[in-house]
Formats: structure tokens, C-alpha cells, sequence
């Protein structure tokens, strides 16, 4: 036969003063366990969810000559040749991009530069910023030397943000050539030079 045991209270049987914990009053939901508020009431708590929620890229679809800071033109997100993107993607206004929810968000940034003029040593930067523009900080850098007539040479940066409020922490792109004349190339699809989003957890 089955036996049933009911108590509002359990503790462990040996020790002078054992720990007495009181159950939940009521079963939780399925994938629930329980946890104790360090002082011996016990509640269903619900495990975080994280999983990736929120992935998108953006592409430079024309190639710029020269340095820019940041890069404002010829943005759009890719979503050619089965190019997908997931969740709220990123938004966009001259060159500032704003996170859609807050949490750890992997920032990775890819250029890709031709030499066009003579030679010169060309660089791509991550650029943060805590105060809605009011200061901006490089946290990530990259640097490819251009030592060939019509040579195009890429290069790649990343960094983890933790975006605490959307309204104030924000990023932007950055590119340096050392020959004015040299670029950083673009295509139709976002191939060549692109940024990428993607929420890694909550905060």
C-alpha cells in the first residue's frame, strides 16, 4: 500500500541546532525548485532563461574612402541570401546603434580595407559609451597593414558590453587609414564589413 507523509516543517534528524525549514504551502510549476530565503522558509524559484534571445548584423553595403568616425553611411541590416536575424534587432540613427533590452551582449565587428592609394596601415575600432554619447571609450581594436597596390586585407575585433540602461549605453564603429585615399570596402549583402549583436544573458 502507499503511505503519505505530511509535515508543514522538515530538519535534519542530528546536531544541537538543526535547521528547520517550512515547505511551500502549495506545489510549484513544472521545472521549478526550491530555495530557501537563508532563514529557513522555503519557495519555487524559476531557473533564469538563457538562452540566446536576441542576434542580428549589420552590413556596410558600399565601400567609404578614408577615415570615418564613426561609420554613418550606407548601413543596413542583412537579411539577403538567407541571411536571418533573431529577436528585436538593433537600432540605428547616424551611426549610433542602440541595444533593444539590457543584458551581456557580444559585440563583434569585422572590416575589410583595400589599398587604393599608396601604402598605409589601416585600423577598425569598437567604441562604447556609458552616457549616451557624451563620452565615447575604443574598447576594442584592429589594425591591417596595406602594403600592396589594390591589395584588400581584413581584419576582425570583439568585445562583451554590459548594457545596463538602453538609453545610455550605446556603440559605435570607427575606421583609421593612414593614406586618406585607401577604403574600407562594402558590398550588396555585408559581407565584406558588417557588425554583429548578439545577447549572451540577463544582467
Amino acid at each position: 500500500c502507499m503511505s503519505k507523509l505530511k509535515v508543514d516543517q522538515i530538519s535534519k534528524a542530528t546536531g544541537a541546532a538543526p535547521a528547520i525549514f517550512t515547505l511551500p504551502a502549495a506545489d510549484g510549476t513544472a521545472g521549478q525548485y526550491l530555495k530557501t530565503d537563508g532563514s529557513g522558509a522555503l519557495s519555487w524559484g524559476t531557473p533564469p532563461d538563457q538562452k540566446i534571445t536576441s542576434a542580428s548584423s549589420w552590413g556596410q553595403t558600399a565601400a567609404q574612402t578614408g577615415s570615418k568616425n564613426p561609420i554613418t553611411a550606407d548601413l543596413a541590416l542583412r537579411t539577403t541570401a538567407g541571411q536571418g536575424n533573431l529577436g528585436d534587432a538593433m537600432t540605428l540613427d547616424t551611426g549610433v546603434f542602440t541595444f533593444p533590452s539590457t543584458g551581456f551582449w557580444h559585440v563583434i565587428a569585422r572590416f575589410t580595407f583595400r589599398r587604393d592609394a599608396g601604402d598605409s596601415q589601416a585600423g577598425g575600432f569598437i567604441k562604447s559609451t556609458t552616457n549616451n554619447g557624451g563620452a565615447w571609450t575604443i574598447v576594442a581594436a584592429a589594425y591591417k597593414s596595406l602594403d600592396s597596390v589594390a591589395i584588400y586585407g581584413s581584419t576582425s575585433a570583439s568585445c562583451i558590453l554590459d548594457i545596463e540602461d538602453i538609453s545610455q549605453n550605446k556603440v559605435s564603429f570607427q575606421t583609421s587609414h593612414d593614406n586618406a585615399g585607401n577604403s574600407t570596402t562594402g558590398n550588396a549583402n555585408g559581407s565584406q564589413t558588417s557588425f554583429t549583436f548578439i545577447r549572451l544573458a540577463d544582467i
